[in-house]
């Protein structure tokens, strides 16, 4: 009865979408607005998601399936249900979705979500933060799922928060004992906020350090434009401009041994990755990668690392809410 009832929702969705759509662009955006009025739903999303999540249109399940060769199946199901639900809300025109999730969450998955949602709030409020997800300061980008062993081993080396935005990966991972955190953040406004979050929580600067540049596959020079949020991306085309080197380059100059590498870099993790293989294969780091934000991503980077055919174990994480669907997490632990 209940898949029926999303089927029969899925349906009256498209159509709604597809009338919506035919609408002159303010007037559909401030019937959607409305729509979430009306659901008394403040978790629906409602418009304004990246172009980028349009990459997976037309990806099908065997493809995906296929390409995800090795993963356990918990793993290929967090892929699965999340390219289904980007399928299900693209609309002809670019950056329009509208969909209530909690249509496709269990009970159980609601009441754990709001759990979460309590505890981020709790540690925003801590924290002194205003912007800032579920991924890093509830979930510590997976790394709180570790054992003990796992844990120690990585005690006293350099952690990087690739991607660090407003500083709050960088508190979440205080707590584990790293020898200093290297922050990278492009972004000059986000780098603003990422230390005003470190005054705020009293940090010292011998715990981390914050650098103005991106990590990528090569060293050189890429303009973007600064949105002042955690969306920046490194397209080629903006008035910031902005260095860029590999990973391994900057963990050679500083005879760094590396214990963590997160990176969350709106779509060039892949990059990141092909420019600290070196790395990689020296110090097997923890690595928490985001790849939801283009297919190269999503496949590329696992791809690549288990060419690499290194002792790690691998899992992809969904680290948002589950009415969201705005995460996919490659998680890679070293077999030591």
């Amino acid at each position: 009865m209940k898949k029926s009832s999303h089927r029969l929702k899925d349906i009256l969705v498209r159509r709604i979408y597809a009338l919506l759509e035919l609408l002159p662009e303010r007037l559909s955006a401030k019937l959607k607005i409305l729509g979430n009025v009306l659901v008394h739903d403040w978790r629906m999303n409602a418009f304004g998601y990246p172009d980028y999540f349009f990459e997976f249109r037309e990806l099908t399940p065997p493809e995906i399936t296929g390409r995800l060769e090795g993963l356990d199946a918990r793993s290929i199901a967090a892929v699965h249900r999340y390219i289904a639900l980007q399928q299900l809300c693209y609309t002809d025109q670019p950056n329009r979705l509208f969909y209530n999730w909690t249509g496709f969450i269990s009970s159980a998955e609601r009441r754990q979500g709001e759990r979460q949602m309590r505890q981020l709030r709790r540690l925003r409020r801590r924290h002194g933060l205003s912007r800032c997800d579920s991924a890093s300061l509830v979930h510590h980008h997976g790394i709180k799922t570790l054992s003990p062993p796992q844990l120690e081993r990585v005690r006293g080396r350099i952690f990087i928060d690739a991607g660090a935005c407003a500083g709050d990966s960088t508190l979440a991972f205080l707590p584990y004992a790293p020898s200093k955190i290297l922050a990278f953040e492009p972004s000059p406004s986000n780098r603003a906020e990422f230390q005003a979050t470190m005054r705020r929580n009293r940090v010292g600067t011998d715990r981390y350090e914050l650098i103005g540049e991106g990590l990528s596959a090569s060293e050189g020079e890429v303009a973007f434009e600064d949105l002042g949020d955690g969306t920046n991306r490194l397209t080629g085309a903006g008035s910031v401009r902005v260095r860029v080197r590999p990973l391994d380059t900057w963990a050679r100059e500083r005879e760094a041994e590396i214990g963590v590498i997160k990176a969350d870099v709106e779509g060039m993790g892949l990059e990141l990755v092909r420019g600290a293989i070196e790395t990689i294969r020296k110090d097997l780091p923890i690595l928490s990668i985001g790849i939801y934000h283009n297919r190269q991503e999503l496949f590329g980077v696992y791809e690549l690392l288990r060419s690499l055919e290194l002792p790690y174990d691998y899992r992809i994480l969904s680290l948002c809410f589950p009415w969201e669907n705005f995460d996919l997490t490659l998680l890679a632990v070293p077999r030591v």
